[in-house]
């Protein structure tokens, strides 16, 4: 696909540690002058989704930059398993929270232009649910930006209004149907969705302890209804996701080498891509 003087809706698939691919991909477009109308994204795709379409390429960098081994949004309660127990969840949701609280501000979206939308799962009746940002839901975008990330039995589950809900990669985990329905507004004719499930570890040792396993249950739930929307796409969509010699990588991994790493590969994978087409 050539970029230029194309109308891009881009879409970004969840992932956690993973979603640091994208931002080697925005970076490359970033560069292009791609001109972006659209960015809609689920679960780390959502946050990276509004800083971009805030137009604030410069705090996306910072995001991930800002990450180490013992700083990210992955943290135990202070009372560790005791405390999980009652709050729903294994993890601590508040760096999250914090990082959407100090990178985020839907009204700088409003300003840009730039079409923003997640997908959030509503844990109460089983279903997915769509936002697109307008001034009037304006004040329930953090609320959704937490709720699209709440990982099930991971982080808490988020109430908005009168029911719970939980990450949107449960029922959508790269929102390309949300990307297309909202054309009207946006008037893309281009689409670009970002996949990083293809650098997931594939292997589960034998000796791997509960929280392990449980991640890896929903790597494997997540990856597959993934895959099953991404098998036949329209002339009008590119497909950027990691090749067969990427490596792989944990969800979890928030170390800089592992984040400049996936970083450079989104890069070069964007390049190899348009530069071939």
């Amino acid at each position: 696909m050539n970029i230029k003087g194309k109308k891009i809706a881009l879409v970004l698939g969840g992932g956690g540690a993973l979603a640091a691919f994208e931002v080697g991909v925005i970076r490359w477009m970033k560069e292009n002058n791609a001109h972006i109308v659209g960015c809609y994204g689920t679960s780390a795709g959502a946050l990276n989704s509004a800083l971009l379409s805030q137009d604030n390429y410069e705090g996306l960098e910072a995001l991930w930059g800002s990450f180490s081994e013992n700083n990210s949004f992955f943290k135990q309660w202070p009372l560790g398993i005791f405390q999980s127990y009652w709050k729903r969840a294994a993890l601590n949701p508040a760096p999250l929270y914090k990082l959407i609280e100090k990178y985020t501000d839907p009204s700088k979206i409003l300003k840009s232009g730039i079409r923003f939308g997640a997908i959030m799962t509503n844990m109460s009746l089983g279903t997915k649910e769509s936002y697109i940002l307008s001034k009037e839901n304006l004040p329930e975008f953090k609320r959704v930006l937490e709720a699209s990330s709440a990982v099930q039995s991971i982080f808490p589950p988020v109430q908005i209004k009168d029911y719970l809900y939980g990450d949107g990669g449960l029922t959508e985990n790269v929102p390309l149907e949300l990307a297309k329905n909202d054309v009207s507004n946006s008037k893309a004719n281009s689409f670009v969705v970002v996949s990083c499930s293809k650098v997931l570890d594939p292997i589960l040792p034998a000796n791997a302890n509960y929280f392990r396993y449980l991640i890896r249950t929903i790597d494997i739930l997540l990856n597959d209804r993934e895959r099953s929307g991404l098998d036949k796409l329209d002339s009008d969509t590119i497909l950027i996701e990691p090749g067969k010699e990427s490596g792989f990588f944990s969800i979890l991994d928030t170390r800089q080498e592992s984040i400049q790493k996936l970083i450079n590969l989104g890069y070069d994978r964007a390049k190899t891509l348009f530069q071939s087409s």
